[in-house]
């Protein structure tokens, strides 16, 4: 996976600049942004939403699906000097695949277009908000005409999103979370996505009865507030279907293969296990071969990433909900290109996400690392 390596070594030099405050220019030193102006942007979508207060991206009619960005048009036909663009990008963190995956597809879209400066940050780890805030703090004075945040929780990155658009800065929330301010969201229906996995789990598998749970990921996380809320409003479309256990694997896999183990001694009759993300799925489906009930119990995870689907192959963990996460992060650049070039959009822009087994894992949209 070279690219990801790429993408890991480039966040180590962002980083390292914003420790070191990067190379000062006369203009940064009296705190302007150095940074050259693009002819043929046009700013006026920055702040957009400024005074949106209720905005759920799963449930907003303001939403287009990823894949009629080219109905919009080419960008290619367009004339804008893509290259002076500035973007950063921070996502969650580098640790898990799921997100190098968006931020590499974020930044060879725009990259494909000409942009020359991607920045990628990141915390150390998926919990860590106060980092991810101190290190967009940083970015969001240094000029961007882009910065792609997807926060910790619902309201940790808020206030600079403020600051970004304060700076002229176009803001995309890619992925996660709901923050009220953004321009822009681009990003999976993490409600579908636990209605998929229910219907997976209580239709195919158990034939609509017997026993089931679900491991929800980090308290708070608005992924798996509404996966697992997803998940739950299918379960009661099936009558023989009986939700025994809710438990909370923090997006963890040693973790959840606790829980699911604890599940298991608890509900021996159980048939399956929803995991709101694969790194948790590839935790529970250790504690079904402990319990030697591979084939007995079905273990739904979501992401897609290569472990799970791996996993899947060897027919280990059952399923997953391939959120499509390296091409949504492509669309989540193309869109933003569309905005700053005037061109109209949606609130939302949807990926699509689709249900992964044995029997479609060519169907699987992986990040290809020599892309």
């Amino acid at each position: 996976m070279k690219k990801i390596l790429a993408i890991c070594l480039a966040a180590v030099m962002v980083l390292s600049l914003i420790a070191c405050g990067g190379e000062t220019s006369k203009k940064e030193e009296n705190n302007e942004p150095a940074k050259e102006e693009t002819a043929g942007l046009d700013k006026s979508c920055v702040g957009r939403f400024a005074d949106s207060t209720t905005f759920d991206p799963d449930t907003e009619e303001d939403a287009m699906a990823g894949g009629e960005l080219s109905d919009k048009g080419s960008l290619d036909d367009l004339d804008i000097d893509w290259s002076t663009v500035k973007a950063a990008i921070i996502v969650k963190t580098l640790s898990n695949e799921s997100w190098t995956n968006i931020a590499g597809g974020i930044k060879d879209a725009l990259e494909a277009r000409g942009v020359k400066t991607v920045d990628l940050a990141a915390p150390d780890s998926e919990s860590d908000a106060e980092q991810q805030q101190a290190l967009c703090d940083a970015l969001v004075n240094k000029g961007y005409d882009i910065i792609f945040m997807s926060p910790q929780g619902d309201t940790t990155l808020d206030a600079q999103c403020r600051e970004a658009h304060d700076a002229g800065t176009l803001v995309v929330n890619a992925f996660d979370a709901t923050m009220q301010g953004a321009d822009l969201y681009v990003g999976n229906n993490n409600l579908d996505i636990g209605r998929s996995a229910a219907e997976y789990i209580c239709g195919e598998w158990c034939g609509e009865e017997g026993q089931v749970a679900v491991i929800e990921g980090l308290p708070g996380a608005y992924a798996s507030i509404n996966r697992t809320a997803g998940f739950l409003e299918k379960c009661e479309d099936y009558d023989g279907i009986e939700v025994v256990a809710d438990a909370v694997g923090n997006w963890d896999r040693q973790e959840a293969m606790d829980q699911a183990a604890t599940i298991i001694n608890q509900y021996p009759d159980i048939k399956g296990i929803y995991c709101c993300n694969d790194t948790m799925a590839l935790g529970a489906i250790e504690a079904v071969k402990e319990a030697d009930k591979l084939g007995e119990i079905c273990v739904i995870g979501s992401d897609g990433v290569e472990g799970a689907i791996a996993s899947i192959g060897d027919g280990e963990q059952t399923g997953t909900i391939d959120l499509n996460l390296y091409e949504g992060g492509k669309m989540a650049g193309e869109a933003s290109l569309y905005l700053l070039a005037g061109i109209e959009m949606p609130r939302v822009v949807k990926v699509p996400q689709i249900v992964i087994t044995k029997d479609n894992t060519d169907d699987h949209i992986g990040y290809d690392g020599d892309k």
